[in-house]
Parts: C-alpha cells; structure tokens; sequence
C-alpha cells in the first residue's frame, strides 16, 4: 500500500511510467514494492532531465 502511495505522489516519472510500476507492484506483491523503493524512486533519467544549450 505504501508503495502505491508513493508512486501516486512521484513528480519524477510519467504518468505512464506511474502505471507501469503500479502494474508492477500490483503483479509482484512482495517483490514489487522492494523494486520501487530501491530502483523506481531514483532520480530521472539523464532525457528527462533540463534541456542543456549547448554553445
């Protein structure tokens, strides 16, 4: 439950990257939730990332 949580409030992802770790957590009871704390709630991705201008 409190994976779901979490996933629900992250500004870091997607919507669609929201509902593909809620898929996850939901398939994977025990094994989803430990996935998201220890991998899903990193920072994002370097594309996601500002815009640099490069000069």
């Amino acid at each position: 439950m409190a994976a779901l949580i979490s996933i629900a409030r992250n500004r870091k992802h997607t919507s669609g990257g929201k509902v593909v770790w809620t898929l996850v957590v939901l398939a994977l009871p025990v094994l989803g939730p430990v996935a998201w704390f220890l991998i899903g709630r990193r920072a994002p991705s370097p594309r996601e990332s500002p815009l640099r201008l490069e000069q």
